[in-house]
């Protein structure tokens, strides 16, 4: 029972995936109007922060699925380590997913659903998450 559950739990979590993949792709123009940190930001808060988290602890939503899978848990971009992690490195992480990489299986590619910038704002805003200890604060330059 345990295993059906933990499966129909999984393929849940892929297909919230693939859908939100498919509908970013569709119209994941990024406004050239915010500045690039408030951009990478809601690029991370829409991608990223159902497992990540909204402060980038590792604590989102979708975090309880991988306690239940036995599975390390997402990780914490406050911790510092991100930092200086070269940015070819996370980019490929984030383009071709964990499992692509000798990570977790559970992180998704998302080459097909952001576009080479998008990416470079995330690996912006993961680097500077590691150095400064805390997901920057959304600005709007608006």
């Amino acid at each position: 029972m345990f295993l059906l559950r933990t499966t129909a739990t999984l393929f849940m979590l892929i297909s919230t995936f693939s859908t939100h993949a498919t509908s970013a792709t569709e119209d994941s123009s990024v406004t050239p109007n915010k500045t690039e940190p408030s951009q990478g930001l809601e690029i991370f808060h829409f991608h990223c922060s159902r497992c990540h988290g909204r402060t980038a602890e590792g604590d989102g939503r979708f975090a309880i699925i991988y306690r239940r899978l036995h599975s390390s848990l997402p990780s914490n971009f406050t911790m510092g380590y991100f930092e200086s992690r070269p940015a070819a490195y996370l980019k490929t992480i984030i383009s071709d997913g964990g499992e692509a990489n000798q990570r977790s299986k559970y992180m998704p590619p998302f080459g097909d659903a952001l576009n080479s910038r998008e990416i470079d704002l995330l690996v912006k805003i993961i680097q500077k998450t590691g150095a400064d200890k805390k997901l920057p604060v959304m600005t709007d330059s608006r």
